[in-house]
């Protein structure tokens, strides 16, 4: 079947590539656990995550819903992330 959007973030940044605002859309029309699993998946893009290619990663661009936390790799991402400047990586 065709895969349906659930959640989008947009991100604004400044100048030096810092997020300064986020805006997260749900849609409310899909069962509980796959909201969950896209609030949370939106939440890693807020903290600046981009899409895994893994399809077991929380942060993965299509899944069937069933993520409950994000992975050992999404959160080795995220630590790297955070420990590089600020800026387009």
């Amino acid at each position: 079947g065709r895969a349906v959007q659930i959640g989008h973030t947009g991100l604004v940044t400044d100048v030096r590539g810092w997020i300064v605002a986020a805006d997260v859309v749900l849609s409310t029309g899909a069962d509980r656990a796959a909201i969950q699993d896209a609030a949370l998946h939106e939440a890693g893009h807020v903290l600046g995550l981009g899409h895994s290619p893994d399809p077991a990663d929380l942060m993965t661009a299509v899944t069937e819903g069933r993520h409950w936390r994000a992975t050992a790799r999404d959160a080795n991402t995220l630590r790297l992330l955070y420990s590089l400047r600020p800026g387009r990586v």
